[in-house]
């Protein structure tokens, strides 16, 4: 009965809770947004929903937005269509506010003079060409509110003049564009004009194919407009023509055609965002109660030059260093391109081109026949020989026949060491002394490794930092524009964009010294691979601010989550490190060698050498004196065996056995010496990584809250509350956190990487099994 009770009280109350938020929400007011534009978007067609998504956001909890299907209306690219959709929305009961999105929309809605209800214009063409009304802050026109990106014509086409000068400019723009837009078209041609370039409107055919036939052959450079009315894949076709026509481009629209071959650009990618999030801030402002016309319109988003270096090669267009230093490249030719090169890839090419390796190599195969050489005398020997002899007749007829006046004769010998000490000593010295040799290598191509893999972090290290010096040089880009628009609303002084200027020369120094940087270490990666200096390439970990794709084996960070679990991993690595050192099996080679001489030197006052020796000798061939003697026949044969034993060489057998006793000592003393290194070494290397392992979240959350603050400082600034030295110290302090923020995961690789290397095993890159076995080991370790 309980149970009954329970479940309709939960029931009941969920009723309850539904109905409650079902009343709160239909209690909120309700907002209904009209959308004009100038047409369909073939292009971006996304955009749109950018400015609802933007207002839906913002306006959730307080306000019902509706965007009613029947009230979004385009023009169908005709200046008479624009203004039968603006009238049609101004005179519609059920549409409270409008946002003209389109360049003509915008235009057209400047030009009237009475707005019923509140507009919205985001898309000025030209502040100054267009004469856009202000007062105070605002439009001071009933019901307008516009967006000014401070979006200038002409310092776009001094910006493309200056990347690759022209005197002769073709503007490639939509014929809607060009008609509804006289006031800007004439403005072009007149500043053209002055400035001594000649100046053509391309408009566009409706294909890529034919525009580009339109194109006249005296033009030098290319401006685009937005070509909302053009088919992406014809918009592509037309950029890939305009390459091939060796002709440099400027996009008005912005990052997402330099993305597309465009050469360049001013407008940043994050434009349409914060032109979207303008809009949806002054249309709450207004449905709280303000009055358009009041709300600000000047948006100082900032402007950034976008380059597309794979165009500016395929066209050859090499702009001045001030201008590159300047720009965000893409496919840069710092940050590198060509081939890709993982981590592990660059280790295997640095082992295989090292020179000091493949000379080792050369030690390892030459101690090898030293090996072959020492078991030589442990093998049968035998030889062959053949001689001709001509003596005296007397001796020879006082030889009786034994030993002919002249003979030729033919002999085979053959000898085998039955026992040697002296014999079986060298050969197994010789064998752990190539086992010397081979872990002497291994050290080696360890080092290399750790090197190699140090220089490419390096490598990613200096892109890390010249990609926030890049960042940070166009932010100070953007504070000096909105130091400008402050100045020119009064709410600075000149003094504050000439900081700002000087604090760009500073930001620009900071990134040549950067790409200065990366070039170096790249430089030194490629002299580790054994490859030209200069040669270029791409590291596939490009960008990474996490440690996880540059190790291949992420269970590793299951090890280091706690201070205890670090402790042990360091206890266990230690104990590794002991068993698979190789300069310690290298020194255990060595004293098991000097063991070996040492009981052979014992040994040689007691143990004699035995060998078995035999000869054949056969007559080939006899004359003169002595030869007519038949006694003997012609083959002679003996077989033996030898023992010998010195008994006394001047003292030389007992030095060499205190030299073997005081060569165990050292070798002895020696190993103890790098038994401490070897464990030093990874204790040292776990220490790094058990500060740098959290610093990598804890920078990473530093310059997190800096670039928040910075958000929160730019505001303020922008709003005139806070003062220039107020973002300058946040800008630093911003700089300074991502900076930190990159070198802690590139510090913590560095020292894991270190790590392996004094364990003697980069077991985090070995195949499947082998980590699998590393990782059985580990836990294995732990569980004791």
């Amino acid at each position: 009965m309980r149970s009954k009770f329970i479940c309709l009280l939960i029931s009941l109350v969920t009723v309850l809770s539904v109905a409650a938020t079902q009343m709160a929400e239909a209690a909120l007011p309700v907002a209904r947004i009209g959308i004009v534009t100038d047409g369909q978007w073939l292009r971006h067609p996304e955009a749109v929903d950018v400015f609802k998504q933007e207002l839906l956001t913002l306006a959730e909890g307080e306000f019902d937005v509706r965007f009613p299907e029947a009230r979004t209306l385009h023009g169908n690219w005709s200046i008479d269509g624009v203004n039968g959709a603006l009238d049609a929305l101004l005179n519609a009961p059920d549409v409270d506010m409008i946002m003209a999105l389109g360049f003509v929309a915008t235009s057209e809605t400047f030009k009237r003079k009475n707005l019923q209800k509140p507009v919205f214009c985001p898309f000025v063409v030209d502040d100054k060409v267009q004469k856009l009304p202000i007062n105070g802050g605002g439009s001071g026109v009933k019901n307008l509110n516009y967006i000014n990106v401070q979006k200038s014509i002409d310092k776009e086409i001094k910006t493309l003049n200056e990347i690759a000068p022209f005197s002769t400019l073709s503007v490639i723009a939509n014929p809607f564009d060009i008609k509804a837009l006289p006031g800007v078209v004439a403005y072009l041609k007149n500043r053209a004009k002055d400035n001594g370039i000649q100046l053509h409107f391309v408009e566009y055919a409706g294909t890529a194919e034919k525009t580009l036939e339109k194109i006249p052959p005296s033009t030098e450079a290319i401006l685009v407009s937005a070509l909302l009315q053009t088919p992406p894949d014809e918009f592509d076709k037309l950029v890939n023509g305009l390459i091939d026509k060796m002709l440099p481009s400027f996009s008005i629209w912005g990052m997402d055609d330099v993305k597309a071959g465009v050469l360049a650009t001013l407008t940043p990618q994050s434009n349409l965002q914060h032109l979207a999030r303008s809009v949806a801030v002054n249309i709450l402002e207004v449905l709280r109660g303000e009055k358009a016309e009041t709300l600000p319109v000047s948006f100082s988003g900032g402007q950034s030059l976008t380059i597309n270096w794979a165009t500016a090669k395929a066209i050859e267009v090499y702009p001045k260093w001030d201008i590159m230093t300047e720009a965000q490249l893409i496919d840069d030719h710092v940050r590198g391109e060509g081939r890709r090169l993982t981590l592990e890839d660059a280790v295997k090419e640095s082992v295989k081109a090292n020179l000091d390796l493949m000379a080792a190599d050369r030690a390892v195969a030459s101690g090898m026949e030293d090996v072959k050489k020492s078991r030589s005398s442990l093998l049968p020997q035998i030889g062959l020989g053949t001689q001709a002899t001509l003596i005296d007749s007397d001796r020879a007829a006082w030889a009786a026949g034994s030993n002919p006046e002249k003979t030729w004769t033919g002999s085979a010998t053959a000898g085998q060491v039955l026992y040697s000490d002296k014999a079986w000593t060298g050969y197994t010295v010789q064998k752990h002394t190539q086992e010397s040799r081979v872990e002497n290598r291994e050290a080696l191509m360890l080092d290399i490794m750790n090197t190699a893999a140090t220089a490419y972090l390096n490598v990613l290290r200096a892109e890390a930092v010249l990609n926030i010096q890049t960042d940070n040089l166009k932010l100070t880009r953007a504070n000096l524009e909105r130091s400008k628009v402050r100045v020119s609303v009064g709410a600075a002084g000149p003094e504050e964009v000439y900081r700002w200027e000087s604090e760009l020369a500073n930001r620009l120094q900071e990134v040549l010294v950067a790409e200065s940087s990366l070039l170096d270490a790249r430089s030194e990666m490629n002299r580790i691979m054994g490859r030209p200096l200069t040669e270029d390439f791409a590291p596939a970990e490009s960008g990474v601010r996490d440690p996880l794709p540059v190790l291949k084996d992420h269970r590793i960070f299951d090890y280091l989550e706690t201070p205890r679990k670090i402790r042990v991993l360091m206890d266990f690595l230690m104990q590794e490190s002991l068993v698979l050192s190789p300069e310690l099996k290298a020194i255990n080679a060595q004293m098991a060698a000097r063991q070996r001489i040492l009981v052979s030197s014992k040994r040689e006052f007691w143990l004699p050498t035995i060998e078995l020796q035999g000869s054949v000798t056969e007559m080939f061939d006899k004359s003169g004196e002595g030869s007519q003697d038949t006694s003997f026949d012609d083959t002679n044969w003996s077989v033996g065996v030898s023992a010998s034993l010195p008994l006394f060489s001047g003292g030389g057998k007992s030095a060499e056995l205190r030299q073997s006793r005081e060569e165990i000592a050292r070798l002895d003393t020696e190993r103890k010496a790098t038994a401490e290194r070897v464990t030093q070494r990874t204790l040292i290397a776990m220490n790094k990584v058990r500060a740098s392992y959290p610093g990598i979240r804890l920078s990473k959350n530093a310059a997190e809250s800096a670039a928040n603050n910075l958000q929160l400082v730019t505001d303020s600034y922008v709003r005139g509350v806070l003062s220039i030295i107020d973002l300058l110290d946040a800008q630093n302090l911003a700089l300074v956190a991502e900076q930190q923020a990159a070198n802690a995961v590139y510090d913590f690789l560095t020292n894991l990487m270190e790590v392996q290397r004094s364990t003697g095993a980069f077991f985090l890159y070995a195949d499947e099994a082998e980590r699998d076995e590393w990782f059985g080991k580990m836990e294995h370790y732990f569980s004791k």
